[in-house]
């Protein structure tokens, strides 16, 4: 599955039976830049679903995190939210694991552009969570 649009793509997985939207998980690497446009449309989702957000924090290895480009704390006021970190394992692992622990309807994430070399070089966590995903997946370009 390749993700290469400037426009937010929703992927559902084969035979997914649909449900209501109860919780939505967010989930951001350690140099995660939200753009305001896709965290909005996303809080308007959750809102109208009446749903609670789970914000899902992950640093594969030991970096130093810089505070959000944006204003991100301000944007989730009067949205239920909870948040969660985890830390040095990969993220479509990490991603699988909060899904089987905790249910969400609904995955969120932003991706940043990926040069062919580095993809064929490195693979792609977008492609390895995409494949692993057992709910809709909602992909927001950075």
């Amino acid at each position: 599955m390749e993700f290469n649009v400037d426009c937010p793509v929703l992927a559902v997985p084969e035979k997914y039976t649909f449900q209501k939207i109860k919780a939505v998980l967010l989930s951001l690497n350690y140099q995660y830049n939200v753009k305001t446009e896709g965290l909005e449309m996303l809080l308007g989702i959750v809102k109208k679903q009446k749903a609670a957000l789970k914000i899902l924090k992950i640093e594969e290895e030991i970096v130093e995190v810089s505070v959000p480009k944006n204003d991100f704390e301000t944007l989730l006021k009067g949205v239920p939210s909870e948040t969660y970190c985890i830390k040095n394992i990969p993220s479509p692992m990490a991603i699988n694991a909060f899904e089987q622990l905790i249910p969400v309807q609904l995955h969120a994430l932003f991706v940043a552009r990926e040069s062919f070399l580095n993809r064929f070089i490195f693979g792609s966590d977008t492609s390895n969570i995409s494949y692993g995903s057992r709910v809709p997946l909602l992909v927001l370009p950075e």
